[in-house]
């Protein structure tokens, strides 16, 4: 073991709070593994987790005087632990432990002795087990889940735990957070984030102290803001989460996020608090910076009116305010709100400051183009092979086009586009008879900047005369592409001419369409082999309804398309997409999908097509309504065997679900020992055992789940693997207590708990201890064995009802 010098500093970690000093818990190091709030599967972590050097023994001490409330021992979660009720009335909890000191440990294997088996959590009361403060009360370890290291908890009267820090326990930290990544997520049907649906994740760079984006991002409708960042701390390498975040838009803090209590009861809101989203889509691990409906944690404090989220004015009419967009009243009250009227259109400032305890931060900027894109036409006076004349460019009335970018771009024989290239504009002065001239009396609204006369190209070309057009060379050119920028710095949609070469292409038009599903809206991406005419028609029906949803073009042969998911709920949905080529061929895209609606409060069954596969949701299943659906899938292969039938992924995968659902399995008649199968889901590559609540009347097995996955059979017809490692079969030993070690493990099923492995010595049951990482159990005898021979035997028991046995005799001398 290796010993530190840090006796001398519990003066200097002595803290002051309601009148009593707390010590520093141990004196195996002054530095921090983990902190507080950090990400748990479905859960947080609810301690700090102190640095022991990958070894075990070293003292933990009374940080306060009190009593010894509670203890607990588990091969699993805290493994041995320790629960002190201190003076103030709050509860300090040891985790991990290797042992407890004399009395305790005396007492708790006294208690395995009486109930007979080694998981214990026995209460005490006042004056029973009272400890005074910096009294050694146990040893680090590495019981229960994780490597060597003290897991160390504060909570309140109520059992709530609550941030050690908050107590004045420090560290020495002179490090800020770093950012890694920045995220911007469309969170309403129609928003968009530089120009589409999707979520965009960008990396910042680190200038002069400062995390930056390179370029403004453009936004329009409702978004939110997410930060992917880690805290570090001197003398470690470890890692840890920030402790506050903040959101600013032009200097005004719209949301703040700070790690300092919580309730067990809401550990699954860390679903809500991070973007499950973000990270089950392997984006990384984000902190929302604005709060998502059904989110009861009490970290946050001056949201906006929105909840944080960033909302675009509808219009530019000065001075709108935003709405309450559905947000539960109940969860506002104790909380402070800034009025944030709807953001106006054009630049803004976004500021991220995130910081540790101590005060350490960083900081990141980013430039936002708040607006939604528009849309422009090109209005054609004279099209030759040769040349192009374009005598105006339709815009919205509200938009004043400050610059116009176009370029050129040739189809080759075949589908392929080449890069595009900047071409040059210039001005041609036309008779007034010709038609489709810039006259702004007679196209009042085509030319937004119409006050003074100006054209909508780059600067140099905004002068015109009053009859003219502007004219574009084609030479070799067979598609023309036009972006306008606004006043405000919007881009627009992209807008197509096409200037089709004198041979048709040879390949015949195919479009392809994919579906990716947001928690409330359908993203359309529509491609074709070939530049289309036109945006394709993009038609659903659903429930006798129909919706036709536009099409915006992102390339010639790429389009976009958006629609809400509640107007095209239903099991039955039809989704038919047109599209024309340059030379007049069409090709039309057809499909089914299910689109079913699971609420809040009702129950609720999605069915895959074969009806084998239900997945059953209570009226407390889902945060929010939720669209789903179950796909049979015949393209993956099965590369293990113990998998059987077939795949079924439930979807969506990538929304939290609140308290779970059940999915269900009917088995194949060839299945003759149905305790042997459960249900599983898949892990990237590997098949995880999840559960087998066998119905064999209905011919059923059944788990409950608490995301939605890939899910299928799998079968567990092999005994778990059992070792004697020590003594060693047959061995002839002088030691009366020896250390008996079995290796224990099941790859496929696993064990129900610690109590599916038994080991006996001369018949008598021992209360040993179960290391499931490590896949050991292990005894050491409280009494000198007697000389002679002696017979261990074990016997371990899957969750599917395989038992294996093993025996070893061994002498004693």
């Amino acid at each position: 073991m290796i010993k530190g010098n840090f006796i001398w500093l519990l003066l200097i970690w002595q803290v002051t709070v309601h009148a009593q000093e707390y010590l520093w818990p141990t004196d195996a190091s002054p530095y921090m593994t983990s902190a507080f709030g950090e990400s748990r599967p479905r859960r947080f972590h609810a301690a700090i987790d102190v640095k022991t050097w990958n070894q075990v023994g070293y003292k933990i001490f009374a940080v306060g005087s009190g009593y010894i409330e509670r203890i607990a021992i588990s091969p699993f979660g805290y493994g041995r632990a320790l629960y002190l009720r201190l003076d103030t009335g709050e509860i300090a909890v040891y985790a991990h432990l290797e042992k407890f000191n004399e009395k305790l440990q005396t007492i708790a294997e006294q208690e395995q002795e009486r109930i007979g088996r080694y998981r214990i959590d026995k209460y005490f009361s006042p004056g029973v087990l009272p400890v005074q403060k910096g009294e050694v009360i146990g040893y680090t370890g590495q019981s229960g889940i994780g490597v060597p290291h003290l897991h160390f908890e504060l909570r309140d009267s109520r059992n709530r735990p609550f941030n050690p820090f908050l107590r004045g326990f420090k560290i020495a930290d002179t490090i800020p957070p770093a950012i890694t990544d920045f995220a911007l997520s469309p969170l309403t049907p129609g928003a968009m984030v530089n120009g589409d649906f999707l979520p965009v994740v960008l990396r910042p760079s680190r200038q002069n102290g400062t995390w930056r984006l390179a370029e403004p991002i453009q936004i329009s409708g409702k978004v939110g803001v997410a930060v992917d960042a880690y805290d570090k701390a001197d003398g470690v390498e470890n890692r840890f989460a920030i402790y506050r975040a903040q959101l600013f838009v032009d200097d005004s803090l719209q949301f703040q996020t700070q790690y300092d209590r919580f309730d067990y009861s809401q550990n699954k809101f860390i679903e809500l608090d991070r973007d499950y989203f973000l990270k089950r889509r392997g984006l990384g691990n984000f902190h929302r910076l604005y709060r998502v409906a059904g989110n009861a944690l009490g970290f946050y404090s001056q949201l906006n009116h929105a909840d944080g989220a960033l909302i675009s004015r509808p219009d530019e009419a000065e001075g709108a305010v935003v709405p309450n967009y559905g947000i539960d009243e109940r969860l506002r009250e104790p909380r402070q709100y800034q009025p944030l009227p709807a953001l106006s259109w054009g630049a803004h400032r976004l500021r991220v400051v995130v910081s540790d305890f101590f005060d350490n931060h960083s900081v990141l900027e980013a430039d936002l183009l708040v607006g939604p894109p528009f849309t422009i036409a090109p209005q054609i006076a004279d099209h030759q092979p040769t040349r192009l004349q374009i005598s105006s460019i339709q815009a919205p009335p509200t938009r004043k086009i400050q610059r116009l970018e176009a370029a050129a771009a040739t189809v080759n024989g075949r589908t392929i586009i080449s890069p595009w290239r900047p071409i040059t504009a210039k001005w041609k002065t036309i008779t007034s008879q010709q038609t489709g001239f810039f006259d702004h009396s007679s196209h009042p609204d085509s030319l937004p900047n119409k006050a003074d006369s100006r054209s909508t190209v780059e600067k140099q070309l905004y002068s015109a005369p009053k009859d003219s057009v502007l004219e574009l060379p084609l030479t070799g050119a067979h598609l023309i592409r036009f972006v306008a920028v606004d006043q405000y710095g919007l881009r627009s949609h992209p807008a197509y001419i096409l200037n089709p070469p004198d041979r048709k292409l040879v390949t015949p038009l195919l479009i392809d369409v994919e579906k990716d599903f947001s928690p409330n809206f359908l993203r359309l991406l529509i491609r074709a082999n070939q530049p289309l005419a036109s945006a394709p028609a993009i038609k659903f029906s659903s429930g006798g309804k129909i919706f036709q949803a536009p099409g915006i073009p992102q390339q010639p042969h790429r389009y976009l398309a958006s629609v809400p998911l509640a107007e095209i709920a239903g099991d039955s949905v039809q989704l038919e997409v047109a599209a024309e080529n340059m030379f007049g061929q069409m090709d039309v895209w057809r499909e089914g999908f299910v689109n079913a609606l699971v609420q809040p409060g009702r129950e609720r069954s999605l069915f895959a097509a074969d009806a084998r596969m239900r997945v059953a949701f209570s009226d407390e299943s889902v945060y929010w309504p939720l669209y789903g659906r179950v796909h049979i899938d015949t393209v993956t292969r099965l590369n293990d065997p113990r998998v059987i039938g077939p795949i079924y992924r439930a979807e969506p995968q990538d929304v939290a679900l609140n308290e779970g659902a059940t999915v269900t399995l009917s088995y194949p008649d060839t299945i003759s020992q149905p305790r042997q199968i459960g249900v599983c889901y898949r892990d990237r590559n590997e098949w995880v055992f999840i559960d087998n609540k066998v119905n064999t009347a209905n011919r059923t097995v059944s788990a409950q789940v608490f995301s939605l996955e890939d899910f299928a059979i799998m079968r567990d017809s092999e005994p778990p693997r059992l070792h004697v490692r020590s003594p060693q079969p047959g061995a002839v030993i002088r030691e009366r207590r020896p250390l008996f070690v079995v290796e224990v493990n099941d790859s496929t099923s696993g064990f129900e708990s610690e109590q599916s492995i038994e080991l006996r010595l001369d018949g008598q049951l021992l209360i040993a201890e179960y290391d499931p990482e490590r896949d050991v159990v292990q005894y050491k005898p409280k009494k000198d064995l007697l000389p002679g021979i002696h017979k261990l035997t074990v016997r371990a028991e899957d969750r599917c009802g395989n038992v294996a046995r093993r025996e070893a005799e061994f002498t004693v001398r």
